[in-house]
C-alpha cells in the first residue's frame, strides 16, 4: 500500500505535491497564485502587459521589446488626398491665386485644413490574459 504525503497550507487546504521545473520554463496561470508557494525553486513574474512570441537572432530569449501603443509618421500613412472640391461660393471647383498682384500662378500649392489628432493608437491583438512566470533558480 502507498503512503501519499499531504502538503497544506496555512488556511489548512490541500498542496499537491511540489514538482520539480527546470530553471528557464515558464508557467502561464490563469489566477493570481504565486508558484513559488506551489513548486521547487525561485520564481519571477513576467512583466505585464507583454505578448510572447518565439526567440530570433534579432530577438533573444527573454528580450522584452516594442510598444503596446503606436503613433503614425508622415511615412506610414497611406497615400491620400484632400481634395478641395465644390462649395456654394466656388461650384466650380477652380481656384486662381495672386501673387503680389502679378498675376496669377497655377503651380502655386493650396492645401486643405489639417485633420486628425495625431494620439497613440492600440497595436494590441485580441486578447486573454493570464499571469506568466520564469523559474529563475
Amino acid at each position: 500500500m502507498k503512503k501519499r504525503v499531504l502538503l497544506k497550507d496555512n488556511q489548512n487546504n490541500e498542496l499537491y505535491p511540489r514538482p520539480c521545473m527546470p530553471i528557464g520554463c515558464v508557467i502561464f496561470l490563469n489566477n493570481t497564485l504565486d508558484p513559488n508557494i506551489y513548486f521547487m525553486g525561485t520564481w519571477q513574474k513576467i512583466e505585464e502587459e507583454v505578448f510572447f512570441m518565439t526567440a530570433s537572432s534579432d530577438f533573444p530569449v527573454g528580450q522584452v521589446s516594442g510598444s503596446n501603443t503606436h503613433t503614425l509618421t508622415i511615412n506610414e500613412i497611406p497615400p491620400h488626398q484632400h481634395n478641395l472640391g465644390t462649395s456654394p461660393e466656388n461650384p466650380s471647383g477652380a481656384y486662381k491665386i495672386a501673387l503680389n498682384g502679378k498675376g496669377y500662378s497655377n503651380d502655386v500649392q493650396v492645401a486643405s485644413s489639417v485633420t486628425g489628432g495625431g494620439q497613440a493608437f492600440d497595436v494590441r491583438p485580441r486578447r486573454y490574459a493570464v499571469n506568466a512566470w520564469v523559474r529563475i533558480s
